[in-house]
């Protein structure tokens, strides 16, 4: 039986606050909560010894008491109390819905009042949780039961195809290989295990274990390999080759049962502008992005969620291949407000400043929009739907579809109407974000600057957190800003995390990267290369930026911050923010909106909102943005400016002030006015 330690009731609550938090894979409690459960677990109820000591007597020594009323009156916790300590499991008459649950013990050891205090607590903890965890299992057991029908398609067509063709021995190899896998999972036997199948599936928390994963087979063999989908977004793309035990592979097919499953491809637009990205009824029909930006010229794309990869050994590489892999893919990162924010102010020397902003659970969308090609354009992927087989080139496509005149090289008889093409693949990752956004230094060339600054930064951070290269991600997003024209954007690279980017907005741990950045930047080496080597900003990975990398450029500001303080400002919502960007209807609302951020005023409670006659029920005006209880914002532009429509607006503005409302007026032309007018009026 699995236990769970609790020395004292600070460790609990501590526990329970990581869990409400999200922070499943970093907390003690929910790694033995999530151990707790398994499958073939003994029934409930059973007295068991988890450290060793006599069984005890059940009737005599336990004591029910209801605790879970929020699942089922039936459920309760059995006490029981021995030398040892006192152990609580979870019961009842209701185990159908729980047979592969181990109860859940706790063993706590601290005074009788506190205990009483304690059982409250997990009262709520586990009316809280316990649906939870249920919920997520059921999705864990389920995934591994679709795996298992995912893979009879294609060892069906497979046999199929045999049946025709009995010399095919990658098709032999590949039947044999699904056969032991399918056995394996019956078995619970290699990677099925049932511990190390719930690790590999993130549920049970532990460190490096992503919460969802492409999947590589091969042909020749049993055995698979696993990557998170951020990386498996490039490391398994159409064509690559992967080096697995001394042989090299080549990513040759998706999986029949994924392909025949999921072939949904999803509009993808990306504003030109500002890199902002619009997904599935978003994208539809938009003609202008929230920056402002016209999109009505801007052509969409189409991209398909990465699918589980097969490869195929690969004994030799032609030139053309090898040509292929240098060019690499055409791999795009964005930013997507999706969590909850926290900001910071980083203040140094010399007027130095930055703003932080901490979101978890934010939404990072990856798009590999296909390989790179000589002349500098794109070739999108093609997909085979019969037989799941990826088409690189024009030639492949031509040679693998059947026609009247001519058989393919389909083994499923493909025609072209069984082909997707021209789309990429994508992923959204939910994970912690941090942004930095830094003004831009007098005389910098702003790319160049910042390039070689978030390169740095991210070459500190992975030392001084011993983390590898791809645990980080990293990219420069535009931001609509003059003074700050980019924004430097850090992400974890896997659903888990590392907790690392949550530690950066302590002034501890951003000195630590900053002063192992100038370690690494040659700082103290008089010797020290004229721009950028592979011993400081340079890297296989970043090989599109050498040309903008200048390691004085980062040492430079690193320099100039000298001492800083790092302190906490009011959460700034940037989801709400970004809802309240796409109601603005001209560019001027935008401009007065990007100000009230910049100067960290309250954000307006709503935007576009009409204000009706309380008696009539008819529309007087619509401001453009509102304050509780009763303020309006209007930004007046140019328009304004004509006789008929002042008069029109003055009129309005008189009705609405005898109704009792507090109206701003910010005049475009004069800016500066209207803001401090509003900041005077909501009183900050």
């Amino acid at each position: 039986m699995n236990k769970l330690v609790f020395e004292s009731l600070e460790d609990f609550l501590k526990c329970q606050e990581n869990i409400n938090e999200g922070k499943f894979g970093r907390a003690l409690g929910a790694a033995a909560l999530g151990a707790a459960l398994s499958f073939g677990s003994p029934q409930m109820g059973q007295a068991q010894d988890p450290i060793g000591t006599e069984q005890t007597n059940q009737k005599s020594n336990q004591g029910k008491i209801n605790l879970l009323k929020g699942i089922d009156d039936s459920n309760f916790l059995a006490i029981t109390k021995t030398k040892h300590g006192t152990f609580i499991s979870l019961s009842g008459k209701n185990q159908a819905k729980y047979t592969n649950l181990y109860p859940v013990i706790v063993l706590f050891n601290d005074t009788p009042d506190k205990f009483l205090h304690f059982l409250n607590e997990i009262e709520s903890f586990l009316n809280s949780n316990i649906p939870l965890i249920d919920e997520q299992f059921t999705k864990t057991t389920e995934g591994n039961q679709m795996m298992f029908v995912e893979e009879m398609p294609e060892f069906d067509q497979n046999n199929n195809s045999l049946k025709f063709n009995k010399s095919d021995k990658n098709l032999s190899d590949r039947n044999n290989t699904i056969s032991k896998r399918l056995e394996d999972m019956r078995e619970g036997e290699s990677g099925w295990y049932t511990y190390r199948y719930l690790a590999s599936q993130g549920f049970l928390p532990a460190y490096a274990f992503p919460q969802e994963s492409v999947s590589l087979a091969f042909y020749e063999s049993e055995e698979e390999i696993n990557r998170d989908p951020s990386i498996a977004l490039s490391e398994y793309a159409p064509g690559n080759y992967v080096y697995y035990r001394g042989s090299s592979y080549q990513i040759d097919s998706a999986r029949t049962a994924a392909v025949e499953q999921d072939l949904t491809l999803i509009k993808v637009l990306i504003c030109p502008s500002c890199e902002r990205v619009y997904l599935g009824n978003d994208a539809e029909g938009r003609a202008m992005c929230a920056c402002g930006a016209d999109l009505s010229l801007t052509h969409p794309e189409f991209a398909m969620h990465i699918p589980n990869m097969a490869a195929r050994r690969s004994e030799a590489i032609s030139a053309e291949e090898e040509e292929r892999r240098r060019l690499g893919y055409e791999i795009s990162k964005h930013y997507r407000a999706g969590g909850h924010s926290f900001s910071f102010i980083l203040s140094g020397q010399h007027g130095i400043r930055a703003d932080l902003y901490l979101e978890n659970k934010a939404n990072i969308f990856l798009m590999n929009h296909g390989a790179r090609k000589l002349d500098g354009n794109l070739s999108p992927f093609a997909l085979c739907k019969r037989c799941g087989k990826w088409l690189r080139s024009e030639k492949d496509i031509e040679d693998h579809i059947s026609t009247l005149s001519r058989k393919g090289n389909c083994r499923s008889n493909a025609t072209h109407e069984d082909l997707i093409t021209d789309f990429g693949l994508m992923h959204e990752l939910h994970c912690d974000v941090l942004i930095i956004e830094i003004p831009l230094p007098d005389r910098g060339e702003s790319e160049s600057f910042y390039r070689s600054l978030i390169t740095a930064i991210h070459r500190g951070l992975l030392i001084a957190f011993n983390l590898e290269e791809d645990e980080i991600g990293y990219f420069l997003a535009k931001n609509d800003s003059h003074e700050t024209p980019y924004r430097m954007i850090f992400y974890e690279n896997t659903s888990g995390g590392t907790g690392s980017l949550a530690s950066m907005v302590e002034r501890s741990a951003f000195k630590l990267v900053l002063e192992k950045a100038q370690e690494i930047l040659h700082a103290h080496d008089e010797n020290g290369c004229e721009k950028a080597c592979y011993q400081c900003l340079l890297s296989f990975y970043n090989q599109r930026d050498h040309a903008y990398l200048d390691r004085h450029l980062a040492l430079d500001w690193i320099d100039a911050l000298g001492e800083f303080e790092i302190n906490s400002v009011e959460s700034f919502d940037q989801t709400y923010y970004d809802e309240l960007l796409e109601k603005c209807q001209w560019g001027s609302e935008r401009v007065v909106l990007e100000r009230i951020k910049q100067m960290k005023l309250p954000l307006p409670n709503a935007a576009q909102k009409t204000i009706y006659d309380s008696t009539a029920g008819y529309p007087i005006a619509t401001c453009d943005f509102f304050y509780e209880p009763k303020m309006l914002v209007f930004v007046d532009g140019s328009v304004h400016y004509l006789d008929f429509i002042q008069a029109a607006d003055d009129y309005k503005r008189k009705r609405l002030r005898e109704r009792g409302y507090r109206i701003v007026v910010i005049n475009v032309d004069n800016l500066d006015a209207g803001m401090e007018d509003l900041k005077r009026k909501i009183g900050v």
